[in-house]
């Protein structure tokens, strides 16, 4: 049989034993990276239209390595959750990826574009803006696009994260972690949810580029009343705080989340 990376994703959630670090990842790496450069196009925004079935197969390869990605991060995260997956370390994954062909990133200043929030403390001044406390793990990058965002714990004023919605609103574009997620795979059959696109994100010198190839929402022009967008009872400014942060993390939306349509949407934020 053919390598594919949604065997390996099969064969690490069956693995038994101590040695995933040692045996199965190390010996798997060469045929991801073969597979990451053929995708090295997308290490810059390329454009794929509907007829292009190789761009397609492109974002299912990248969605299918995200969610072993989601795998192996799941024991760094401190809440109490089942199930019990298999365990690396953090250098263990950092060295995986990077055989991989990614490029491990630290960054200390929080932004949502590189940091997925695990905890937030709330400070006295409700404006206060959100500092960084602790790192649960590190982020992945191809190219200028942002794979995987690095895990942080974070403090920061009510008005500006607010720690009842954010540590538990449900994190979106995201197939496993300790919290409610969600994404397009969800509810589809065993074959099916493979041929779910990964979500781009893009950095460039003068712009963060969110879920990038779809309709760029603006705050400032709104939604119009037959927008699919709109039909979700979200302002504008509620969409794109749900794309940029994959999260709510200050407007208490009471409704099911699927109901919500952030998939087909774009923001681009100057720097």
């Amino acid at each position: 049989m053919s390598f594919s990376l949604r065997h390996l994703y099969n064969n690490i959630l069956e693995y038994r034993g101590h040695g995933l670090a040692y045996e199965l990842l190390p010996s798997v790496a060469p045929d991801v990276r073969s597979i990451m450069h053929r995708l090295e196009r997308h290490k810059t925004y390329v454009e794929i239209s509907k007829g292009d079935a190789e761009g397609t197969e492109d974002l299912w390869d990248l969605y299918a390595l995200s969610r072993i990605s989601d795998t192996l991060l799941w024991n760094f995260q401190p809440q109490e959750w089942q199930p019990v997956l298999p365990e690396v370390s953090l250098d263990q994954y950092r060295e995986f990826f990077r055989a991989s062909g990614l490029e491990p990133y630290d960054i200390t200043r929080f932004h949502p574009f590189f940091h997925e929030i695990v905890g937030v403390e709330t400070v006295e001044d409700p404006d206060n803006p959100a500092e960084i406390t602790d790192f649960v793990w590190p982020g992945m990058r191809f190219g200028s696009m942002i794979f995987s965002r690095q895990g942080v714990m974070i403090k920061a004023g009510k008005n500006v994260i607010d720690k009842t919605i954010a540590d538990k609103s449900t994190l979106f574009f995201t197939y496993r972690r300790k919290r409610p997620t969600l994404d397009l795979s969800h509810g589809w059959g065993s074959n099916s949810q493979w041929r779910t696109a990964f979500r781009r994100d893009y950095e460039t010198a003068d712009f963060y580029t969110y879920n990038a190839g779809h309709r760029v929402i603006d705050a400032s022009q709104g939604l119009s009343d037959d927008d699919d967008f709109e039909q979700s009872g979200l302002s504008a400014t509620q969409l794109i705080e749900l794309i940029r942060f994959r999260q709510f993390v200050r407007t208490n939306k009471e409704c099911n989340p699927e109901d919500l349509a952030p998939w087909w949407c774009t923001v681009v934020e100057p720097k």
